[in-house]
């Protein structure tokens, strides 16, 4: 799917925006070393002179995503999961070499993009729901 520059407005600050539109786009090799150390040039003006914006990869981590719960004690997603991910992604550097996503709640357009609509207004009517009942349909 093509992104396009509105697309970049939504997700990203209109300063981080315009700072990589205004980068010139090639597709020579750049070494890195001629520069330093690379592990000390991520984040800085060196790296966002050479890869554009829209050319990086994205992080959303937030840490309200560690009260994500099941009570079924082996299904996948749950807090130390989450965790430890991120703390990976942190201790091999590659947290810092991401451009930070500020985490928000879906649109019902973007959840509806991957999803059918009657599974959307079940699960936003579930918070109706007592215990016993979120239960019974587990």
């Amino acid at each position: 799917m093509a992104s396009t520059q509105r697309d970049y407005e939504e997700l990203f600050s209109e300063d981080e925006v315009k700072s990589s539109s205004n980068v010139e786009h090639t597709n020579t090799h750049v070494d890195f070393y001629e520069h330093g150390d690379p592990d000390e040039i991520i984040g800085s003006d060196i790296l966002s002179k050479y890869i554009p914006l829209h050319e990086r990869v994205g992080l959303v981590y937030d840490a309200r995503m560690e009260e994500h719960r099941s009570s079924n004690k082996h299904h996948p997603e749950h807090p130390a999961r989450v965790r430890a991910i991120f703390c990976t992604l942190e201790e091999q550097g590659l947290a810092q070499r991401c451009v930070r996503i500020p985490a928000r709640e879906a649109t019902p357009d973007e959840l509806l993009s991957v999803h059918a609509a009657d599974y959307v207004q079940t699960m936003c009517s579930l918070h109706k729901l007592t215990t016993s009942e979120l239960k019974r349909r587990a």
